[in-house]
């Protein structure tokens, strides 16, 4: 998971802590945030919408730290929406993952699927209620986004091509606590066990008192779920998340369908402080299909897929920054 990505979902966990009906959308606060920002600083602007505790932007500051020896490096320069064919996704060694001026990644570890495709597509249809003098409202969008470890993404809110929000590489998976050290920016999943005991051995010893909301068995299960939701992580360690959240005390897991009809495996998670949560897996591909909690959020994941260019080109402008580099 990126570090603005993990920024939002905390921003989301710690709104709901004052308010529980609030609801915040990632890719719809990430581009917002970005066009008031750009707004106020024109193309000088770099993305720092607020400090982020743990695997914030330092993530993307210590990323983006192009060295002397990688500007040496050939950067390839056929970029996806350019016509010469990308890159393939075959995982590259895992050193220090830096990103150069075109916006890939050197020296990082690969997208996980099979093929040459540059990236993965995502549809969903994302539902939020809240409540303004007690009266409910419910807004419902379309988001879309190509993503990728490896090159520049896109995001899409309701088809709106032309106001399409790009991001860096998700090169991020978060912040852990690996053999009693903490790694605050880990780009390498495979340090991540995907046996389900070890790896919920870590994401207890991840628990932090100032780091989400709930309590510790609510902070595991979230940590654990994040892992589900990113494609970018290989199977088997998102097959693992999955067993770790189903094994936490509060959770049960049966055989059932989403709200579509399309057969699942069902987790219920009543969470020890907040509304209980409810996730929909398809059991071959391990990919989420649906997720809902009881203050009023609901996710369909309507589409999921290796996917080639994007409808527009992910530029840092797009971004909100100057260069990738520092985006």
């Amino acid at each position: 998971m990126s570090g603005e990505t993990t920024f939002v979902e905390d921003l989301r966990a710690r709104a709901d802590a004052a308010a529980p009906t609030v609801v915040v959308d990632v890719p719809r606060v990430v581009r917002l945030g970005r066009r008031r920002r750009a707004s106020r600083v024109a193309a000088a602007a770099v993305l720092s919408v607020v400090a982020l505790a743990g695997a914030g932007l330092a993530a993307s500051t210590q990323l983006g730290l192009v060295d002397d020896d990688a500007l040496l490096q050939p950067a390839w320069r056929g970029l996806p929406w350019e016509d010469v064919a990308p890159p393939g996704s075959t995982p590259t060694p895992a050193t220090s993952p830096t990103v150069q001026p075109d916006g890939t990644v050197v020296g990082g570890v690969g997208d996980p699927w099979p093929g040459d495709e540059p990236y993965w597509y995502t549809l969903s249809e994302q539902t939020q209620t809240g409540y303004m003098d007690d009266v409910p409202q419910t807004t419902t969008y379309r988001s879309e986004s190509w993503l990728s470890r490896e090159r520049p993404g896109l995001l899409v809110t309701d088809g709106d091509v032309a106001g399409a929000t790009a991001v860096g590489p998700r090169q991020v998976v978060g912040r852990f606590r690996i053999d009693g050290a903490w790694v605050d920016t880990l780009a390498d999943p495979a340090r991540l066990p995907d046996d389900p005991g070890a790896l919920a051995a870590v994401l207890r010893d991840s628990v932090e008192p100032g780091r989400r909301q709930g309590t510790p068995d609510d902070k595991v299960v979230e940590m654990a779920m994040e892992l589900v939701r990113d494609p970018l992580l290989p199977a088997g360690l998102r097959d693992a998340a999955w067993q770790v959240a189903a094994d936490v005390p509060g959770g049960s897991l049966s055989d059932g369908t989403d709200t579509t009809g399309r057969p699942g495996q069902v987790l219920r998670y009543d969470r020890g402080e907040g509304p209980a949560v409810t996730y929909v897996r398809d059991p071959s591909s391990g990919l989420l299909l649906e997720l809902a909690d009881e203050a009023g959020w609901h996710v369909v994941y309507l589409e999921q897929r290796a996917a080639d260019v994007p409808p527009v080109a992910p530029t840092a402008e797009r971004a909100g920054c100057v260069q990738w580099a520092t985006c």
